[in-house]
């Protein structure tokens, strides 16, 4: 199942380096979630959960990181489970969310603006 994980800049670098994370809050696709979402697909659920990983991301702030993994289940994501990064990007007082979508295989080229 697809998940999506909100993560620092510190977690990514573990992940990379280390080969595993355990972050704090996934968002995966649930039976509960699709009947509470019955007007939508399986893709638009799972882009609405990527949504709301990239808004647990950036918190106060404007710019957060959201990581996509196959995973089998709870435990520790793998670098061998990455999918992609997500930049995430609040821009001004926009509602939306920018997610601009990285490869599973550095380097990266997010910008932090710091």
């Amino acid at each position: 199942m697809r998940a999506y994980a909100p993560v620092s800049a510190e977690e990514l670098s573990s992940l990379l380096s280390q080969g595993s994370i355990t972050p704090q809050t996934i968002f995966y696709l649930t039976p509960e979630y699709v009947d509470e979402n019955p007007d939508l697909g399986e893709e638009e659920c799972e882009y609405e959960l990527s949504l709301q990983a990239a808004r647990s991301a950036i918190g106060d702030g404007d710019f957060g990181l959201v990581i996509a993994a196959e995973v089998g289940g709870v435990g520790p994501i793998t670098k061998a489970q990455l999918e992609c990064v997500f930049e995430c990007v609040q821009i001004d007082d926009e509602p939306e969310i920018e997610l601009i979508w990285y490869g599973p295989t550095p380097p990266f080229c997010i910008v932090t603006g710091k």
